[in-house]
């Protein structure tokens, strides 16, 4: 499930789909480490995927320190400009 934590997209998605991933939206990511609430948030939907068994991808990490939140939060995967910032070029 892509953008977990916006939209339409919510808990009850987990509890109807099988899924094996969900990208949890930049929005929050990027509210890690300066809003104690969308960290309890984050916190909350990590801690539920892990019960659940399914693994989360953070979405927009663009730092070194937002990459450790990440890390420290169980986040299973990252991605975003600190990894590699998207090009033009057709990767083969």
């Amino acid at each position: 499930i892509d953008d977990f934590g916006s939209g339409y997209s919510n808990f009850l998605h987990l509890a109807k789909l099988r899924v094996d991933f969900i990208k949890i939206d930049g929005s929050l990511i990027q509210g890690l480490g300066q809003d104690s609430e969308v960290e309890i948030i984050v916190h909350s939907i990590v801690e539920i995927c892990q019960r659940l068994g399914i693994q989360t991808i953070a979405e927009f990490i663009d730092n070194e320190p937002l990459s450790h939140k990440a890390s420290e939060m169980g986040i299973d995967f990252q991605q975003g400009f600190y990894f590699y910032e998207p090009s033009h070029e057709i990767r083969h």
